[in-house]
C-alpha cells in the first residue's frame, strides 16, 4: 500500500498542476458519483491527510480519494491521452487548460462539504508529514493500549497517520526492536523523537521526503545505499518535477554517467556466479539472471533504475 510519503508527494504534484485553475474536465467514473460533474469548479488546494487525498474546491466542497493497495494518480499534458493503465481502470479525471490528472483505481471517492472533512479523516492521529504533527499526542495515543504489539500499534492510523508495513519494518529494524514487543515495554517517546515534519534527528525520521536515511532522504534503511550527494539532489529534484518526460530525462542523464561502472561490475558478478554454478552442475535459468540465488549482484545492477522509477 502506498504510504504517507507517497501520498504526500502525489498530493504535492496534484496541487502544483491543479490549484488555482478552473477544471475543464471533472469526471468521476464510479456508480454513486456517475452524474457528478466537477467541470467549471476551481481547485483551491490538494493536500494529504495520512493516506487520504483531499482536493478542495472554491465552491466549498472537497473530493476525497484513497490509493489503498493499487490506486494512483497520473499527470499528463492537456490534450494528451493518458496511457499509464487501461482505460477501464480510470475512476476519476480532473483537468484544466494545462494538465490532466487521471486517477487509476483510486478508492473511496466522495464529494463532501469541506467543513465535513472530519467525518472522513477526523479519526486519524497526528500526521507525520502534516502541520498537525504532535509527538506528545502520538505517544499518548500509542500508550492507550499498553498491551498492544508495537508493530500493530504503529499501523493503527488512529495513533499516528501515514505509516504502513514498509516504514513500520524499517523503523523497528533501525531501532533493533522486535515488532511483537508490547508498547508498555518501550519508551515510545524516546523512539519517536525525530519523527514527523518537524524532525530534528534525520537519522531516525520516517519522512524520507524531508530527511530520510543518512539525512539524504532516499532508500530504505536495510536495503541499498547511495553515497553520491549529487545523485541525491537529482533524485529530490526529479521527484518534485511534475512532467514525467522531464523526470525521465533528468534521471536518465545522471544514470548514464554515474552508474555504468557499477552496473557493469554487477553483470560481471552475475556471469562469474553462473560459471561457478555450471562447474557445480547446477542449472542456470535462461537469460543468465537469478535474483533468488544472487540477490546482491541483481540488487547492484537494478537499484539505480528501481530507485528512480525507471523500471
Amino acid at each position: 500500500m502506498p504510504e504517507g510519503d507517497t501520498v504526500w508527494l502525489t498530493a504535492h504534484r496534484l496541487h502544483a498542476a491543479l490549484s488555482g485553475r478552473a477544471l475543464t474536465v471533472g469526471e468521476l467514473r464510479v456508480p454513486q458519483l456517475a452524474t457528478t460533474d466537477l467541470s467549471g469548479e476551481t481547485v483551491t488546494e490538494v493536500l494529504a491527510r495520512g493516506k487520504h487525498i483531499l482536493t478542495r474546491l472554491a465552491s466549498g466542497y472537497t473530493l476525497h480519494s484513497h490509493l489503498r493497495m493499487d490506486g494512483s494518480w497520473y499527470l499528463t499534458r492537456a490534450g494528451q491521452r493518458p496511457r499509464r493503465h487501461p482505460e477501464h481502470m480510470i475512476r476519476a479525471q480532473l483537468g484544466n487548460a494545462e494538465w490532466l490528472a487521471t486517477g487509476y483505481r483510486v478508492h473511496d471517492l466522495q464529494v463532501v462539504a469541506t467543513g465535513a472533512e472530519p467525518e472522513l479523516v477526523g479519526h486519524l492521529g497526528p500526521d507525520l508529514l502534516g502541520p498537525d504533527w504532535d509527538l506528545d499526542r502520538a505517544v499518548a495515543n500509542l500508550r492507550r493500549v499498553p498491551e498492544a504489539e508495537i508493530g500493530q500499534a504503529l499501523l493503527d492510523q488512529r495513533n499516528l497517520a501515514g505509516i504502513g508495513n514498509l516504514y513500520k519494518c524499517e523503523a523497528l529494524f533501525v531501532r533493533g526492536i522486535d515488532p511483537r514487543t508490547r508498547v508498555d515495554q518501550l519508551d515510545v517517546s524516546m523512539h519517536l523523537y525525530g519523527w514527523g515534519g518537524a524532525a530534528t534527528d534525520p537519522g531516525f525520521t520516517l519522512t524520507p521526503v524531508l530527511h530520510g536515511r543518512d539525512g539524504k532522504g532516499r532508500g530504505d534503511f536495510n536495503s541499498g545505499r547511495f553515497d553520491d550527494a549529487e545523485l541525491d539532489r537529482l533524485i529530490e529534484a526529479s521527484e518534485l518535477e511534475m512532467d514525467p518526460a522531464k523526470r525521465n530525462a533528468m534521471t536518465a542523464a545522471r544514470l548514464a554517467g554515474q552508474y555504468q561502472d557499477e552496473i557493469k561490475r554487477a553483470d560481471e558478478h552475475q556471469a562469474l556466479a553462473n560459471k561457478r554454478r555450471h562447474r557445480m552442475g547446477q542449472r542456470v535459468p535462461h537469460g543468465g539472471g537469478d535474483q533468488t540465488a544472487h540477490p546482491v549482484g541483481q540488487c547492484e545492477a537494478d537499484e539505480p533504475r528501481q530507485a528512480l522509477g525507471l523500471r
